[in-house]
C-alpha cells in the first residue's frame, strides 16, 4: 500500500471530535463534484491503452502495459508486467481477463500458474488485481486511491466524518479550486487543487505529515468533443522511518469511445485459452480443464499443492 493510500485509510477512522471550522466557499465543492460526475459520465464504453511505471527505492522497478475495453457493467483487459528486483532476474506476469457483472474469467499465460485460469468475483483476488487494472475513466479517474473517491476527499463528507479540524477553500484567478485540510492526526496537512477548466478534476496535490510527505500531480487535456481525457498522472510518496521513497506514473496512450465490440468481445471466447488448461472456478467449485478433458489427479494435487502455499489469487509483488 502506498504512502496515499495509508494516509486516506488512516483518515477513513471515525473520531469524535467538534466539527471542523470551514474557511471559504463550500458551494466551490460542490461544483466541482457536480462537475466531474457530469465530465465522468460521458464514457459508458470504449478502449484504453495505458503504461504505468513503478519505482519502489531502493532497488525496485516496474512496467505495466494494460488495455481495457468496455461497455456498461462488461470488461475485457489484456495486461503484461516486468518488474525487477534489486537483485535477480527480471519477472514476467501477464494475461487476459473478462468482467460480466460481478464474475471475473482470469487467464494467465505468462507468470503466476501460467496457463491456468480462474472463475470467481472481486472478494478472490482480496480486493486487488481487479482494482490494479480498472483504468476506465468512470472508475479509476473519479478515485484518489483504490478506495477513496475524490469526491470524499475534496471536502467534509459523510464517508469521512470528523477527519480534520480545519478546511480552507480559496478561489484562484485561474479557474482552480484550492482546498486544504488540517487533520487531527498527526498535525497532517492535504491540499487539493481542482481545475474548473477541465471539469472539476484534480491537477495537483500535496500532503506534507510527520511521517511521509506525498505530492501528485495530474495532467488533463480536452478532446474534440470538449470532454476532459487524462493524459498522465504522476506521484511521489517518502517516508520517514522506514526511509523509503516511491514514485509512480501512468500515461494514457490512447483512448477510443467510438470503437465497435465483436460479439464475443467479452466471453471466453475473446481469452482465447488454450485447449487443456486447468480451470478452477470458485462459482461453482469445479476444477476442469478447458475444451472437456477430465483432470489428471497428478495436476488436481500440484495445483492444491501451490495453491495451499502460494494462495491461488496470490498477487505479484514488485
Amino acid at each position: 500500500m502506498n504512502a496515499l493510500a495509508i494516509w486516506y485509510a488512516i483518515g477513513a477512522l471515525v473520531f469524535v471530535f467538534e466539527d471542523p471550522v470551514i474557511e471559504g466557499d463550500l458551494a466551490l465543492i460542490d461544483l466541482i463534484r457536480s462537475a466531474q460526475e457530469s465530465n465522468l459520465s460521458q464514457f459508458p464504453r470504449g478502449e484504453m491503452r495505458v503504461e504505468r511505471r513503478t519505482i519502489l527505492n531502493p532497488g525496485s522497478r516496474k512496467i505495466e502495459r494494460i488495455l481495457e475495453r468496455w461497455e456498461d457493467d462488461k470488461a475485457y483487459w489484456e495486461f503484461s508486467e516486468v518488474f525487477q528486483r534489486e537483485e535477480g532476474e527480471p519477472g514476467v506476469y501477464s494475461g487476459r481477463m473478462i468482467r460480466n457483472g460481478l464474475t471475473y474469467t482470469l487467464y494467465r499465460h505468462a507468470g503466476h500458474f501460467p496457463g491456468d485460469v480462474l472463475v470467481c468475483t472481486d472478494a478472490d483476488f482480496h480486493g486487488r488485481a481487479p482494482l490494479d487494472l480498472e483504468v476506465r475513466p468512470d472508475y479509476s479517474w473519479a478515485r484518489a486511491v483504490e478506495s477513496r473517491r475524490w469526491e470524499e476527499l475534496l471536502g467534509p463528507h459523510p464517508k469521512m466524518p470528523n477527519v480534520a479540524r480545519k478546511w480552507k477553500i480559496d478561489h484562484g484567478r485561474d479557474d482552480s479550486v484550492s482546498i486544504k485540510r488540517y487533520d487531527h492526526q498527526g498535525n497532517g496537512t492535504l491540499t487539493i487543487t481542482a481545475s474548473l477548466q477541465f471539469s472539476g478534476h484534480v491537477i495537483h496535490t500535496e500532503y506534507n505529515g510527520e511521517e511521509q510527505v506525498s505530492e501528485r500531480t495530474i495532467e488533463w487535456r480536452l478532446d474534440d468533443r470538449g470532454r476532459t481525457v487524462l493524459s498522465r498522472d504522476s506521484s511521489i510518496d517518502k517516508h520517514v522511518l522506514p526511509k523509503r521513497t516511491s514514485e509512480r506514473t501512468l500515461i494514457v496512450h490512447s483512448l477510443d469511445t467510438e470503437v465497435e465490440f465483436a460479439p464475443e468481445q467479452f466471453t471466453d471466447v475473446a481469452l482465447n485459452i488454450r485447449r487443456g488448461a486447468v480451470v478452477e472456478d470458485r462459482l461453482r467449485q469445479r476444477v476442469y480443464t478447458f475444451g472437456g478433458r477430465s483432470v489428471d489427479q497428478a495436476i488436481l494435487d500440484r495445483l492444491a499443492n501451490r495453491i495451499a502455499s502460494e494462495g491461488f489469487a496470490a498477487h505479484r509483488q514488485p
